[in-house]
């Protein structure tokens, strides 16, 4: 069961079978590392490391639980795998076994042999071990280099290089701007460097306090100092500019608030002489209030790429090879030291002298607010890796086809849901690329057998996180199709929404953006807007996507969320920079194409949809974009018509800072009060309404009833002229309720929450035994589904408890003009189960009389082939209604003893269908015709005996009672009493003061 070859790939070097075994008891299996490629500690038991009893022998010895959890994030077998059918006996899984890849239930393979499925996981656990090796290869270690002393005996029998008659053998280069207190201190450490010959240019770039006096003392007594004063020009120039000037064999940095070790010239020097390296480095010491650690060793490319393992104060470098690759890039604010070695590595590695060439007091440097690495964007490191890694292709672009870039962020399994809902949607002659951004070993092992799932995908990773728009562009720079999408981590489109999104992509546009919205379904990513003083701003962040129109909508430019561009506009604009940690990547990057082509447009479709899934990927380095935004582009231009159109005006500008350190502006915004000036609610104040429905946010909410209810009420509430938006359950409290004239809950399992600066509506339609007398106080006005609990909540409440039952939604429940209904199937039930029968399904199955039963939890309740289907869609329902011979339905016993009538009652009996149900008083006056009831089961059974004809009459009759059913207990009836009442108490407010 021990895989010797699996578990060496991941240690990284060679071991026999007993030695490899001994690793995995003695450290392996504390530090997670897998014995079997079918095996993931960390999946099979999340709490492993907390056990004192190894997670594969519990996998082992616990065979329900074996059966019961996953074994592995991104590999199933099929059963039998390695039971060899003697208790307590196991192999290994035969290499033609049945397996499919299936990371963590999102997206699944079709199947695979097993031999397959390992064969990649080797080829994956290898990859990870080299990257592991890369990343640690320049460990800060809790003690001093190992090789130290050994290199010190040896350099003793070096000498240092002789004078030069044309000038120092070591130049010094040293930048300064203002540091007064600390470039003396930096001068006289390179004075007391046990090699003298050398010269010290000095490039003081601007000073505005006393650093030029300073220096220009030093240089009077020490002739080797040579001070240039120059203007204001930003440190890799100053770099440059003593480069210049430097006439050493070998060029050393100094900065002015650092100092050396008193042998780092002589011992850099022996060093760079005894192994012929053209550019070294030493190692440098860190102290702080934590302790001392150590910088050391690196300097291979591969490891170079990876992070910057070399301080620019520890390197000496070959003058002709420092001027050959042309010194320091002058655009980079910060990291140009980076930049640098990384083209040195161009010509050969960097060779490490372990010896402390450096110490840096890292408390005292981090109080330095005035650092580079202190006022710039940490981001800068992204960019330098960006023109070392980034290679644009030149190649023509095929005539048809799209690519997507991908990358990863949040938990494992979103990635997996984003992968899937874009291979789901994209057109066959798609190229996928998904960039892995570091992350655990068990995270690469499974992203990493993504490439097996479909041959469109190909996937790679990088060591460390490099951020999300670097690695987009890594995943983007080979596209060789005519359209690109950028899509962001844990994005999931909805159904259709790419297909939509690649028709918005026309001439003239470069930049399309779909609706992107968040865990509780409030828009995250759909634009911007620009105020008139040039402020740009991230469109209706946190509102319902009905705030948005349904169609293309130009804007300023994109922001965040999925982002599709033409190829060839995103080759040369380079792509998203990586300068920027966040969204206002992609509001950058239309900016620069919308410039380059002129008239160019960006839009968002409205009619284009995608989910966030997991934690907003968004970085607490993201805080400094803004800045960085406004710094590049000139925000003036027309504001966009869609806070216009919905009647909203930007009074202010808001800073808003995230729990994780991130700031972004936001508009506070302002609703002009007004009346409706046309239709039946003409005269009538028009109001902004929330919705708080019960249903849960994302897909699952949509097979709830409440969020079909609460939809239809504002769609009929719109009629009326009202600015009506529904809410999942999540987002009863948002950040724009201030907006809100009218709070409507329509009660469900969620209890009401009150704001008291707007007016609070109560509708109890379920779960009336959980309504508590607060709530009942709480709002302004309540209005009950079920009469007899209307009665009983007035007497708790001390004032009156409107009665108003449910309703139908008249644009999908109707019957068909013309035409005889199948009466097929003979009988039917709509409903889940709740883990019980339901007393029709179970009285009639009971009795033998069969009926077509469609619902979810009804599997074990009733014989399978009564099962039609677990949901059934709106648009089908009233098709099912109107074609049945009779429509069964009872009421849960809470809803029945308060008199609750279930809204399946009228969609059915609007649909024109045969309808019987369980007694509730009042409900055959209420649906006089449309509904029989029966109180016992023998009077069940009687009418599910008769003709449909006999008990509802003809087809023609049955239209005309849906008609009247669909006038009289429509969401338009319901949506009147509503605004009667809310205009009222609005009314009595304002009077009141």
């Amino acid at each position: 069961m021990f895989d010797v070859e699996w578990y060496v790939q991941q240690v990284g070097h060679a071991l026999s079978d007993e030695a490899a075994l001994e690793d995995y008891v003695r450290r392996g299996r504390r530090a997670g590392l897998s014995p079997a490629p079918f095996f993931e500690p960390s999946v099979f038991d999340s709490s492993w490391k907390k056990r004192l009893e190894d997670p594969f022998a519990l996998f082992l010895r616990n065979g329900a639980l074996r059966r019961k959890a996953r074994w592995h994030g991104a590999v199933v077998l099929a059963d039998g795998a390695i039971e060899t059918g003697t208790e307590g006996s196991y192999r290994r899984p035969p290499e033609d076994w049945p397996s499919r890849v299936d990371v963590d239930g999102r997206i699944t393979s079709g199947e695979i042999r097993w031999s397959t499925a390992r064969q990649c996981l080797l080829e994956l656990a290898a990859e990870w071990r080299r990257g592991e090796d890369d990343r640690t290869a320049a460990s800060r270690s809790g003690g001093r280099p190992s090789q130290e002393r050994s290199f010190l005996e040896a350099m003793e029998a070096h000498r240092a290089p002789p004078a030069r008659p044309e000038g120092p053998v070591v130049s010094v280069i040293m930048p300064t701007w203002n540091r007064q207190a600390s470039v003396g201190r930096s001068i006289r450490s390179l004075q007391a460097q046990t090699f003298q010959d050398w010269e010290l240019l000095v490039v003081d770039d601007g000073s505005t306090d006393d650093t030029l006096s300073v220096l220009e003392g030093y240089a009077h007594f020490d002739g080797r100092i040579k001070v240039t004063a120059a203007q204001r020009m930003g440190v890799g120039a100053a770099r440059n500019r003593g480069i210049s000037e430097a006439r050493g064999e070998f060029v050393a940095f100094l900065d002015s608030d650092n100092t050396w070790e008193p042998r780092f010239l002589e011992l850099s020097l022996k060093g760079a002489i005894a192994t012929g390296a053209r550019a070294s480095f030493s190692s440098i010491a860190l102290v702080g209030s934590g302790g001392t650690s150590y910088r050391v060793g690196g300097g291979r490319r591969q490891q170079l790429l990876v992070g910057n393992h070399v301080d620019l104060n520890a390197l000496l470098v070959d003058r002709s090879l420092l001027l050959s690759v042309g010194g320091f890039a002058e655009d980079l604010r910060r990291t140009g030291d980076y930049d640098l070695v990384l083209r040195l590595s161009e010509h050969g590695d960097l060779t490490f002298l372990p010896f402390v060439g450096v110490v840096y007091d890292d408390d005292d440097r981090a109080g330095l607010s005035d650092r580079i690495s202190v006022r710039e964007p940490l981001t800068w490191d992204f960019v330098t890796r960006y023109r070392h890694l980034v290679r644009w292709s030149d190649a023509a672009l095929d005539d048809l086809g799209l690519h997507v870039a991908m990358t990863t962020g949040g938990p494992r399994w979103t990635t997996a849901m984003s992968v899937a809902s874009v291979l789901q949607q994209a057109p066959q002659d798609t190229d996928v690329r998904l960039v892995i951004r570091g992350g655990s070993r068990a995270d690469a092992m499974a992203l990493g057998l993504l490439g097996l799932v479909d041959e469109r995908l190909e996937v790679s990773r990088t060591v460390v996180d490099v951020g999300v728009p670097l690695a987009l562009d890594l995943a983007a720079c080979r596209s060789g199709r005519p359209t690109t999408l950028l899509m962001t981590p844990g994005a999931v489109f909805d159904e259709g929404a790419l297909g939509r999104l690649l028709e918005a992509l026309k001439p003239g546009v470069v930049a399309a953006q779909p609706v992107l919205r968040d865990g509780r379904d409030l828009v995250v990513a759909a634009g911007t807007a620009v105020t008139g003083g040039g402020q740009l701003f991230p469109l209706l962040i946190g509102h319902a996507t009905s705030d948005l129109p349904t169609v293309e909508t130009e804007v300023p430019a994109v922001y965040g969320g999925p982002l599709l561009v033409p190829t060839d506009r995103l080759r040369a604009g380079g792509g998203l920079d990586p300068l920027f940690a966040g969204r206002l990547a992609s509001t950058d990057l239309s900016l620069r194409l919308a410039r380059e082509e002129g008239a160019s447009r960006s839009v968002v479709v409205g009619s284009s949809g995608a989910q966030e899934f997991g934690e907003s990927w968004e970085p607490a380095l993201a805080r400094t974009d803004a800045g960085v935004l406004r710094g590049r582009h000139d925000l003036r231009g027309p504001q966009t018509d869609v806070l216009r159109q919905r009647d909203l005006v930007v009074s202010s500008l808001d800073t808003h800072l995230h729990r994780d350190g991130v700031a972004d502006v936001r508009p506070v915004l302002h609703r002009p009060t007004r009346s409706v000036q046309t239709g039946p609610a003409a005269g009538m104040p028009s109001l902004r309404w929330s919705i708080i429905t019960a249903a849960p946010a994302g897909p699952s909410g949509t097979t709830w009833g409440d969020k079909h209810f609460g939809e239809a009420l504002a769609r009929s509430l719109r009629r009326l002229g009202q600015d009506a938006h529904v809410y999942a359950r999540e987002a009863r409290e948002r950040r724009n309720g201030y907006l809100d004239d009218v709070r409507l809950t329509l009660r469900g399992l969620d209890p009401l929450v009150v704001d008291p600066a707007r007016l609070n509506l109560l509708w109890v339609i379920s779960h009336p035994e959980a309504v508590t007398d607060v709530e009942l106080r709480s709002a302004d006005a309540v209005f009950s589904a079920g009469r007899p609990w209307a009665a009983q909540a007035s007497r708790r409440r001390g004032s009156p408890v409107s009665f108003l039952p449910q309703c139908t939604d008249r644009s999908v429940f109707a019957p068909p003009r013309a035409g005889e209904p199948t009466g097929q199937p003979p009988r039917l039930f709509i409903g889940n189960s709740r883990g019980v029968a339901r007393p029709s399904v179970a009285h009639l199955l009971g009795a033998g009389v069969p009926i077509d039963v469609v619902g979810g939890g009804w599997s074990g309740l009733v014989e399978r082939q009564h099962i039609k289907g677990t949901y059934i869609t709106n648009d089908r329902l009233t098709s099912a209604y109107w074609n049945a011979g009779l429509v069964f339905n009872d009421h849960w016993a809470d809803m029945r003893e308060h008199g609750f009538f279930s809204n399946r009652l009228f969609d059915v009996a609007a649909s024109g269908g045969c309808v019987i149900t369980d007694y509730l008083e009042g409900l055959e006056e209420l649906l006089p015709g449309s509904v029989r009831s029966w109180r016992t089961p023998d009077e069940l059974l009687e009418l599910a005996s008769q003709d449909p004809t006999d008990l509802f009459g003809t087809a023609e009759d049955r239209r005309g009672r849906a008609e009247s059913v669909a006038t009289e207990h429509s969401f338009d009836a319901r949506a009147t009493v509503l605004l009667e009442a809310a205009a009222r108490l609005v009314d009595a407010k304002m009077q009141q003061g």
